[in-house]
């Protein structure tokens, strides 16, 4: 087994064990929230009913007084031409506003018990985010936990630890240099006669180059 496949498998199969050890937690913590949450999930239901069945009694409410008025003004317009008529219209006045009071008492009733509600609502909902933030943060305590663990067992392990594997990726890495060092110098070595004679062909080009710059010189100084 190499080097690279070594920590491969150490890292694998400690991360393994570490994962297995909190899963479980998380998976109780998890099926004890579901409960909570479609608890929160129904009283929120039911209080949308609530508030649709509240509206609708503010609307029969609206409806009543308007009718209401609307007889007051009938017996008000009548009550000089047609006295029988406004006084029928008043016995509906009368019936409009029993109906506007009785409405009035079930509205009250109502918006009580919707705020009563509301206000469990509001607490069951804090008290299932509490919860969550609370499994979110264990969540992250322990797989943080576990990941240090794995890396100081890495880390202090005799055979794995991470100085000895890095000083034995540098000492073979050092050796791969050094070969290719050694090569190159093999390769890049000119025999003796070659460097002479390069030496030689430099040291001509460089006088031909110095006898041109004379040439020229004599010949500006002619001119």
């Amino acid at each position: 087994m190499n080097l690279f496949t070594r920590i491969t498998a150490t890292l694998g199969a400690t991360a393994d064990s570490a994962v297995s050890r909190f899963e479980n937690h998380d998976a109780i913590a998890e099926s004890a929230l579901v409960p909570a949450r479609q608890a929160v999930t129904k009283a929120r239901i039911r209080h949308n009913h609530l508030r649709k069945a509240g509206d609708d009694i503010r609307q029969r409410l609206s409806s009543a007084q308007t009718e209401a008025d609307r007889w007051t003004e009938r017996a008000r317009k009548l009550a000089e031409t047609d006295e029988q008529k406004a006084l029928e219209c008043l016995e509906y006045r009368r019936s409009s506003l029993d109906l506007v009071s009785s409405l009035g008492d079930e509205l009250a009733a109502h918006e009580a018990m919707e705020e009563s509600l509301t206000n469990r609502l509001t607490q069951m909902q804090q008290r299932l985010d509490g919860m969550t933030h609370q499994r979110n943060a264990m969540r992250s305590r322990e797989s943080l936990a576990k990941a240090t663990d794995v890396l100081d067992r890495i880390d202090t392990a005799s055979e794995h630890g991470v100085d000895a594997i890095f000083e034995r990726w540098e000492v073979s890495i050092s050796d791969t240099e050094m070969r290719h060092e050694i090569h190159q110098d093999i390769v890049t070595t000119k025999p003796l006669l070659q460097r002479e004679f390069e030496a030689e062909e430099k040291q001509a080009a460089l006088q031909l180059e110095l006898a041109q710059l004379r040439t020229s010189k004599e010949s500006a100084d002619n001119a």
